[in-house]
């Protein structure tokens, strides 16, 4: 038998088990109580003003909002670490490392390895058609022209090259401080 009683935000719950009677009253005085009912939604409408411009950019099928997201968090921690009351001798070495981390996940958020590893990209590109007598404009065929020089095209070709080493191993070496990570918050 089982009956439930509704006084406004208290709940009383009365259970006849085995000849045995179990009373279960909320707890106006929990800490859970008053986290959930308080601090939770405080907490969701300061984060709705912190994060709204990283939501509202997101889109699900790239990883660049991943990334944006990790950095705005990481800045947010970074800043609460700097200005904490932990010693300087072990929050030193947490601020170095969530600052480099913020630093990888710019440079793979504005995608500059190549530029960084001497990408050349002072030349210009159009698409000519290849047959320009043709009266019929729907069907020509065009041809893809550069004045980009030999040298040029062989720098570029070996700074693509770099520059995708250089995005693997700052993705790496993200990734590797981020396995750290559990113990900023010490």
């Amino acid at each position: 038998m089982a009956i439930t009683i509704d006084f406004g935000s208290m709940i009383l719950l009365v259970r006849v088990q085995r000849g045995l009677q179990i009373f279960t009253i909320m707890n106006l005085f929990s800490k859970y109580f008053w986290h959930d009912i308080y601090y939770t939604p405080k907490r969701g409408i300061k984060n709705l003003f912190y994060y709204f411009k990283i939501v509202w950019r997101m889109t699900p099928w790239d990883s660049q909002s991943i990334y944006e997201m990790m950095r705005h968090q990481l800045i947010i921690l970074c800043k609460s670490i700097e200005n904490g009351y932990e010693v300087e001798e072990t929050k030193l070495p947490k601020v170095k490392d969530i600052k480099r981390c913020i630093e990888l996940l710019t440079n793979i958020i504005e995608d500059n390895h190549m530029d960084r590893c001497g990408y050349d990209n002072n030349y210009k590109i159009s698409f000519e058609p290849i047959n320009k007598n043709e009266k019929d404009s729907d069907n020509k065929i065009y041809e893809l022209v550069t004045n980009q020089t030999p040298e040029q095209k062989e720098k570029n070709h070996q700074a693509l090259i770099n520059g995708d080493k250089l995005s693997n191993q700052e993705i790496d070496e993200l990734f590797n401080i981020l396995k750290q990570s559990r113990s900023w918050w010490d």
